[in-house]
């Protein structure tokens, strides 16, 4: 999912996208049946029970067993993310984010490529050029912007399956963007939801 658009507009290295760490996301739920993608669901819910819960300032208010119900259905539905912030001199940049880690503690972490710094970042110049509507705001001075988005068509010929929807975890804004013909939906969050973020460097 979406690794055609990250190939032909994020940059040859991203289509080694089998080179970086090994994502926790069940993304295989797009090719299953609803009685294996609940089962796999369970099984993310059971574990993620008392793992740790970092603040999430997009979701106020919530309870803790609807919080962890959300957490346990994007870590059973991890969608594509980008994170995109001004970088050195104002100039944007980006880097793709990945669940890595156990069911029990996963964490947001960077893909790393032979084209990106060591902490997966890379100027954004294809990225911004896409045809978002609506269009993105412009990104803060300081912290990032998380985009998560998945394509709105698909040539594959497995079962129809429900994904949760992306404004449930990135609920800053939402929209679509075009590339190469291709139809995405995206939404936006201001912190990554639900896991801790990439460490510091």
């Amino acid at each position: 999912m979406g690794l055609g658009l990250l190939c032909a507009a994020l940059g040859a290295g991203v289509c080694g996208c089998v080179l970086g760490a090994v994502p926790l996301a069940v993304s295989a739920v797009e090719g299953v049946g609803s009685a294996a993608a609940n089962a796999t669901l369970g099984a993310v819910v059971s574990a993620h029970q008392g793992s740790p819960q970092p603040s999430d300032e997009d979701h106020p208010g919530e309870s803790k067993s609807d919080r962890d119900d959300r957490c346990a259905e994007l870590q059973a539905d991890v969608p594509a993310v980008i994170e995109l912030r001004k970088g050195t001199g104002g100039k944007p940049e980006y880097r793709e984010l990945q669940l890595t880690g156990s069911l029990a503690y996963p964490q947001w972490m960077p893909i790393v490529y032979k084209d990106t710094d060591a902490q997966g970042w890379r100027p954004a110049v294809n990225f911004l050029q896409m045809d978002f509507t609506p269009p993105l705001a412009a990104l803060p001075d300081t912290g990032s912007d998380f985009i998560a988005y998945r394509s709105l068509q698909s040539d594959s010929p497995a079962p129809s399956v429900e994904f949760v929807p992306l404004a449930l975890n990135f609920s800053k804004g939402q929209g679509t963007f075009r590339w190469n013909g291709t139809l995405y939906q995206y939404a936006l969050a201001h912190t990554l939801p639900c896991f801790p973020p990439p460490p510091p460097h």
